[in-house]
């Protein structure tokens, strides 16, 4: 996949533009980078940078989607599934990528820093950014809408739509900013794939009963006209997922650990 900004010659010069330009991006933020510093860890004159990557703006969205293109490549939105699927067992490998892509994703803290300066990019951008929304988000928000509009009716109205949309974006984006006092204890530090992955099944089995509430606040009826389990969505045992009416010790449950 073509980077943005970043042209095929010279591409040992590239990736130590692009090593040197993470480094400082993390250090000091797109503000209080400089080319110029960039340069010099680079071993690169700053016409360099100018002539592979035009400017600090499409260099710091060249860094940012560098390290977003090898999450969404292993952990893509729809984790693999098809759109035949029921929009309960979609909404659940949604919610399953996205927590992957932050949690299995952030092997170091430098990976967690990238995740959060993606983050804030998304939530408040620092440089008019509109490629990267363009190519990691809009896709996303696409598919999520997709999913809403199977489970809930093309009869819904916009607005319900909109907050189920919401909803389920805000609890996934949430944990992008990683160790938050809203989400202390949720997971150990250092969380297994499974634990990612249950966590992500408790968030979607929030997300449908939540969505379930509004529905039956507005007397409106979803798509499938019964309301969805764990079950339905796929979700089981196999995930750490309690089933009506049984109970699990606390220490068997995710994100504890003895």
């Amino acid at each position: 996949m073509e980077r943005t900004g970043m042209k095929s010659s010279e591409p040992a010069t590239n990736q130590r533009i692009l090593a040197s330009a993470r480094e400082v991006f993390l250090e000091k933020g797109f503000r209080s980078a400089t080319v110029r510093e960039i340069a010099v860890r680079a071993k690169a004159n700053i016409a360099s940078i100018h002539y592979h990557f035009q400017d600090k703006e499409t260099l710091y969205l060249t860094v940012i989607d560098d390290f977003l293109a090898g999450l969404f490549d292993k952990y893509p939105a729809n984790n693999g599934k098809e759109r035949s699927l029921p929009p309960e067992q979609r909404l659940a490998a949604f919610v399953r990528s996205f927590m992957l892509r932050i949690y299995m994703g952030a092997k170091t803290s430098e990976d967690k820093t990238m995740i959060r300066l993606a983050a804030r990019e998304f939530s408040s951008p620092s440089t008019p950014l509109p490629l990267l929304a363009d190519r990691r988000i809009s896709p996303m928000v696409v598919t999520l809408h997709e999913i809403i509009d199977a489970l809930l009716g093309l009869e819904t109205p916009k607005r319900i739509k909109a907050l189920c949309v919401s909803a389920v974006w805000g609890q996934c984006m949430h944990h992008a900013h990683f160790a938050t006092p809203v989400t202390a204890g949720v997971l150990p530090d250092n969380p297994s794939q499974d634990e990612v992955e249950a966590l992500a099944d408790d968030i979607s089995c929030f997300s449908l009963s939540g969505i379930q509430g509004i529905l039956n606040k507005y007397g409106i009826s979803p798509s499938h006209g019964v309301p969805w389990t764990a079950q339905a969505m796929g979700a089981g045992t196999e995930t750490g997922h309690l089933e009506k009416g049984s109970h699990k010790p606390e220490s068997s449950l995710p994100g504890h650990r003895q």
